[in-house]
């Protein structure tokens, strides 16, 4: 294990160091804090769950059609400009739902926040790619990915601090911050611009057909935790800011517990860690459903669910990494996100669709039902 952590270190420069930081600012505001600005602006204006699961989906549609087009943006516009666009859009999105509560300029927040996502994730993935060492590509990609959840953990707390008008305020100067580190990386352009043109390649579908449906259910998860577990909490009695506690506790398991998964898949292989995760997911939905009224229990649960759903698109990116070379790299990372975008529109409509069924468990089912499915294809897999 204690080798294991060591060769996290052997990649971090200035240059990669700043890329992380930037990219987890806009974890915060993109993955964590906007789309429970958007549930909660949504919810006090007294839409249904369902409304609210379509609008929170609108973004991942957005990326979804976004993404193939995402390597002719950056060839066009080089990294540091990729970024730049990133930052403005995300900085619009929060100033337009600020200022209107009216459903169409939601809409169109909702999409500019979509395009902002995708063309951030996809350009500091190819980045982080770029920076590193081929025998440190995998990790760091992982590391890259496990941002995600720390960027949960971290964004969620934002709802403690103030009401749904200040919290946007926050991000909007957090987002001025981020796009800092990204302008002291120094990257230019054109430097940039070649890497990505070289990197072409095809590949067959097959060789990761089990990271595209781990990070399928990692999305479907996530995103419908981010957005609805604050109004699964709230209807069960607790205040806002206990709930995006909870919340925050799902994302730093996201975080906490990967560089010990990853250790595992190194140990164990990768179908190892896979079940593995099934298994805490399906355990944990069990302990939600039987604990839901014991805030300390919660915390610890939700601690692991969120790990194990983290751990299953970060283990689908590190396998990635580790599996193809380099020119099949792009193709391979657009596909993970794509399948981590279906899964991310997916989730939240069912979820919104059932959140008030079964007395009010019935998205933490609806997860359970995911994670059984997801082990059954894990078996089948391994029987193949």
């Amino acid at each position: 294990m204690r080798r294991y952590f060591s060769e996290y270190y052997d990649f971090f420069d200035r240059k990669i160091l700043l890329t992380f930081a930037g990219s987890l600012i806009f974890q915060i505001l993109q993955i964590a804090a906007y789309p429970i600005v958007l549930a909660q602006s949504l919810n006090n204006q007294s839409y249904e769950n369902t409304s609210i699961g379509a609008f929170v989906s609108v973004s991942w549609i957005v990326m979804l059609f976004v993404s193939p087009f995402v390597p002719r943006i950056v060839r066009f516009a080089g990294y540091l400009h990729t970024n730049t666009i990133s930052f403005v859009l995300t900085v619009v999105s929060f100033i337009i739902i600020h200022q209107s509560a009216n459903a169409y300029w939601i809409f169109v927040s909702a999409v500019l926040m979509g395009f902002a996502l995708i063309i951030r994730w996809i350009n500091c993935d190819t980045l982080v790619v770029k920076l590193c060492t081929p025998e440190a590509r995998g990790k760091a990609i992982g590391l890259h990915e496990a941002l995600m959840g720390l960027g949960i953990g971290l964004g969620s707390l934002l709802f403690v601090v103030g009401d749904i008008k200040t919290v946007m305020e926050i991000c909007i100067g957090l987002a001025v911050i981020g796009q800092i580190f990204f302008f002291m990386t120094g990257l230019g352009a054109d430097q940039y611009v070649a890497d990505v043109e070289e990197s072409q390649g095809g590949f067959t579908y097959s060789l990761i057909f089990v990271a595209l449906i781990a990070a399928f259910v990692a999305g479907l998860i996530e995103n419908s935790s981010i957005a609805f577990f604050p109004l699964h909490f709230e209807s069960a009695g607790y205040p806002l800011a206990v709930s995006a506690v909870f919340v925050s506790s799902f994302g730093f398991g996201g975080t906490v517990l990967q560089p010990p998964l990853g250790w595992v898949a190194d140990r164990y292989g990768y179908a190892f860690s896979q079940g593995l995760c099934a298994l805490v997911l399906i355990a944990s939905c069990l302990a939600v459903l039987a604990f839901s009224m014991a805030p300390a229990i919660m915390l610890i649960v939700l601690f692991f669910l969120g790990g194990a759903a983290g751990g299953l698109n970060t283990l689908a990116v590190i396998e990635v990494g580790k599996s193809l070379n380099m020119k099949q790299m792009p193709a391979a990372m657009t596909a993970i996100a794509v399948a981590y975008t279906i899964g991310s529109i997916l989730g939240p409509l069912v979820s919104g669709s059932v959140l008030g069924s079964f007395q009010n468990t019935g998205m933490i089912l609806f997860f359970g039902v995911t994670s059984i499915l997801f082990g059954v294809v894990l078996l089948v897999q391994r029987k193949a």
